[in-house]
C-alpha cells in the first residue's frame, strides 16, 4: 500500500515521503487507515530529544480500523472508527505515527473507539491537548474527576490561574475546572480571545502580553483566594517566559502553591504534564549519555481515561472543542503549517485530512 508521510531523518531533516510501504501490523496492533491527523507544537519542538532516531511525526489520530491481528477479546475489529495518541519515546516504530496514511498501534488507553456524536476531525484533534489537561489538573494538581463531583463542590473557594488560556490546553483547563466546580478560573491570554474564554468559563482574563500582567493577576489572587487556600498555577504555553509570569504572579503565596506545566523540563517547583502516563516515555537528553525515562504511572493513567471518557460523554454539552482548522492541500504545505504549530504560528488546533495529496 502507498503511503505518504511527514518524515524525521536521522539528521533531524523534516521532508515528505511519498515511497513508504506501509507497516503492516504485527500481532496484537490494530491497523488503521488514518483519516485525521492532529498536530501539535510537540510533533517539531521535541526533535532535539530523538537522539536522531528517525520516525514518521505526529501522535494525535483517527482512522478506520482495516485489520486486527490477535486483538480477539481487546474489543476492536475491522470497521471501528478509533482515535488516540501514540508515544512520544525517540525509539517508537516508524508506523506509530500519525501524519501518514496509514498506521500500527496496540489496543492499550491511549486509543478509544469514537463516539457517534463525535465528528472524526474533532476526535483527532483533542486526545493529547485534553489528555494533558487530565494529567495536569487530576494527577498533578490532584484535583477530583468530574465523575467523582456528586453535589456542591468544595472547590469554590479555591483559585486556578491557567497561563496561555487559549492554546488547547488551557481551553480544555478552563471547561474541566468549570465542570468539578471552581468558581474562580484567572486566565491569561490574548485580548481578542477573552470573550471566547469567559464563554468556557474562565472568570477573569488578562492580556498576556501587557507589562502590568503580574500585578494585574496578583490583585485578583488578593480579592479571589482566600489567605488559608492552596493556590493552583498551570502554565499551559510552555516557554520560560510564561513560567516566570506564572511564577511572579503567584509568589505572595509562598509555599502554597501547586504549579504544573507543559514544558518537559520545567524546573524545581514544577510538574511536568504529559499527556499520557501508560506508556514509559524515553528521550533523548542533549548531553546525556543514557536516554531520558519517564516511567508509566497505570494509576494515573486509569485517571485520565476516567476523565477523557467523561469529556467524551459529554461532549457538546458540558464539553466543547470547537477552534479547529482543517488542513485539506499537499503534504508539502501540511509539513509547513506544521512547523508553524512547532512556533506557536496557529490559534486552534491544527488537523490534517487525508490522505495528503
Amino acid at each position: 500500500m502507498g503511503n505518504t508521510a511527514l518524515y524525521l531523518d536521522e539528521s533531524g531533516t523534516l521532508s515528505v515521503r511519498r515511497d513508504f510501504l506501509a507497516t503492516k501490523p504485527r500481532d496484537g496492533e490494530l491497523f488503521i487507515q488514518i483519516l485525521y491527523s492532529g498536530v501539535n507544537p510537540s510533533d517539531t519542538k521535541t526533535i532535539p530529544f530523538l537522539g536522531g532516531h528517525p520516525r514518521v511525526i505526529g501522535n494525535d489520530f483517527c482512522g478506520r480500523v482495516i485489520e486486527a491481528p490477535g486483538c480477539e477479546g481487546s474489543g476492536y475489529k475491522p470497521g471501528d472508527i478509533v482515535a488516540g495518541l501514540s508515544s512520544g519515546s525517540y525509539n517508537r516504530p516508524i508506523g506509530h505515527g500519525s501524519h501518514q496514511k496509514y498506521m500500527s498501534l496496540a489496543p492499550c488507553p491511549g486509543v478509544y473507539k469514537v463516539p457517534e456524536n463525535i465528528p472524526p476531525h474533532v476526535a483527532a484533534a483533542i486526545p493529547v491537548v485534553l489528555q494533558t489537561c487530565n494529567d495536569g489538573l487530576f494527577n498533578r494538581l490532584k484535583l477530583p474527576l468530574p465523575s467523582e463531583i456528586t453535589q456542591e463542590s468544595d472547590l469554590k473557594t479555591k483559585t486556578l490561574i491557567v497561563w496561555g488560556g487559549s492554546t488547547g490546553v488551557g481551553m480544555c483547563t478552563i471547561q474541566l475546572a468549570r465542570a468539578i466546580g471552581f468558581q474562580s478560573i484567572i486566565v491569561t491570554a490574548s485580548p481578542k480571545r477573552h470573550e471566547l474564554l469567559k464563554g468556557l468559563g474562565a472568570t477573569r482574563c488578562y492580556d498576556y502580553s501587557d507589562p502590568g500582567v503580574v500585578d494585574a493577576v496578583k490583585a485578583a489572587i488578593r480579592e479571589d483566594s482566600p489567605a488559608e487556600e492552596t493556590l493552583l498555577g498551570m502554565d499551559a504555553a510552555g516557554n520560560s517566559d510564561s513560567m516566570e509570569l506564572l511564577e511572579k504572579s503567584v509568589s505572595e503565596k509562598g509555599d502554597q502553591i501547586l504549579l504544573t506545566s507543559v514544558a518537559l523540563n520545567p524546573g524545581s517547583r514544577w510538574e511536568a504534564m504529559l499527556g499520557g502516563r501508560h506508556d514509559d516515555l524515553d528521550l533523548i537528553i542533549p548531553g546525556q549519555s543514557e536516554p531520558f525515562k519517564i516511567p508509566a504511572v497505570p494509576k494515573e493513567a486509569e485517571k485520565m481515561r476516567k476523565a477523557l471518557e467523561w469529556a467524551l460523554e459529554n461532549y457538546g454539552k458540558k464539553f466543547k472543542f470547537e477552534t479547529i482548522n482543517v488542513f485539506r492541500g499537499t503534504a508539502e504545505e501540511a509539513l509547513e503549517e506544521a512547523l508553524k504549530v512547532g512556533k506557536l504560528g496557529h490559534f486552534g488546533k491544527l488537523v490534517l485530512e487525508h490522505p495528503l495529496k
